[in-house]
């Protein structure tokens, strides 16, 4: 019977771990719920008809003529000068890992910091419920990206505005979210903060809108916000740029170039993949018979297998245990035994009458005697005992006896 590899106790470990890491990866999938942050498609992306999406103002810049489109590649390497990035509300995290180097590479871009998180409808898709304010830290989280000296505020919705580059005043609804950062150009602003500013960053042109709610789906209808909406557009690109709608932060990318495999390689399911891995590993090692290269044979006492070594084996056990003699003996009285049968002998003798019925047919045949032989190996008949050599070379003397004596091979044959 083959022996397990493993112990039970082992496979119950395994087992249980297997399934515990499984069971892990489904909960730290389910823990990442979809919300307006974490670009659901309910979330504030160009693509979302939610009340906090951006898919009114997309759709207002295709109609009104500035050049748009959503970005669902890695790279912006062909975006012109006048060309302007717009990231929609992004996830902080996201946006530091995803989109660093568009963020603060050679690109002029336009950061609409988060106001608002819900969750998406499931009575109604594409719909969000439970909208509630954001906690002031995450669009300061944002802010953080661009300078540690800058903060974000949340002021009632002011009746008039101290600065505004624009012909159309914005409209809101009881807060204005706006921000202050040292250096920045205000284009929209009042004393309290800056609600559409500018500023320069390594070399890269940043603008920033604080409050979304002039451009998302709910607040772009509220007085003069589309046309206000538009002219922003229209501030930062001229005449000929283009506004690319970044996507990729929101988790939306072209699946062209990418392989359905690379999801093994993305968490949370990287954590199936290895445990796939590991179950494999380990179904290759338990149905190895042995680890490592086959061990040398030892001497002394140590078997071999085969039926070929069987009686190799029996006479290394014998010699080591000094039972020579009695086998060889035994082995005479087994060989009188067979040549009395063959010659059919009277039964009941014992070894002295067999040898001396067996005398008188061998000196029928010419073949000579075997009393001499046998009282060789007999200890009473010796004076000096028996060696073993002895009783070899009787043994080796008797079965040369009985091939003459079978097979008739005596003097008086060659005599005949």
């Amino acid at each position: 019977m083959k022996q397990s590899v493993f112990s039970r106790t082992a496979l119950v470990i395994l087992f249980a771990g297997a399934v515990g890491l499984l069971a892990v990866s489904f909960l730290l999938a389910a823990y990442e719920r979809p919300d307006l942050r974490l670009g659901h498609p309910a979330g504030p992306g160009s693509h979302s008809i939610a009340a906090t999406g951006h898919a009114a103002w997309y759709n207002l810049l295709e109609e009104c003529g500035p050049h748009v489109e959503r970005f669902t590649d890695k790279s912006v390497n062909y975006m012109d000068s006048d060309d302007v990035l717009v990231f929609l509300e992004p996830n902080a995290r996201e946006l530091r890992h995803e989109r660093r180097e568009e963020l603060f590479g050679p690109n002029r871009v336009l950061l609409v910091l988060p106001k608002w998180r819900g969750v998406p409808d499931k009575d109604n898709p594409g719909w969000v419920d439970n909208v509630k304010l954001a906690d002031i830290s995450v669009p300061n989280d944002i802010l953080d990206l661009i300078a540690r000296h800058g903060w974000v505020t949340r002021r009632t919705w002011p009746t008039e505005w101290r600065r505004n580059e624009f012909s159309f005043a914005p409209s809101g609804d009881v807060l204005v979210q706006l921000f202050s950062l040292s250096g920045a150009e205000p284009i929209i602003g009042t004393e309290d903060g800056i609600l559409f500013g500018r500023v320069d960053w390594s070399e890269n042109e940043i603008y920033i809108l604080a409050d979304p709610d002039i451009i998302n789906n709910h607040g772009i209808v509220r007085g003069n916000n589309a046309d206000l909406a538009v002219d922003i557009a229209y501030h930062m690109i001229g005449e000929y740029g283009y506004i690319y709608f970044d996507e990729v932060v929101r988790g939306h990318r072209t699946r062209s170039g990418r392989s359905p495999l690379s999801l093994l390689l993305r968490f949370p399911f990287v954590v199936v993949t290895i445990l796939a891995v590991l179950t494999m590993v380990l179904v290759v090692f338990a149905g190895f018979r042995r680890f490592g290269p086959p061990r040398q044979r030892r001497s002394g006492l140590g078997l071999e297998y085969g039926k070929e070594l069987l009686l190799r084996n029996s006479a290394r056990l014998l010699d080591q245990a000094g039972h020579q003699d009695a086998v060889l003996r035994r082995h005479i009285d087994l060989t009188l035994r067979q040549t009395g049968e063959a010659l059919h002998a009277p039964p009941g003798l014992d070894r002295t009458a067999l040898a001396e019925w067996l005398d008188r047919i061998a000196a029928s045949r010419g073949a000579g005697s075997c009393r001499e032989i046998v009282e060789m190996a007999t200890p009473r008949f010796s004076t000096r005992g028996t060696t073993t050599e002895q009783l070899f070379e009787a043994v080796t003397a008797l079965r040369a006896w009985q091939k003459r004596v079978l097979n008739g091979t005596g003097q008086h044959r060659e005599n005949s």
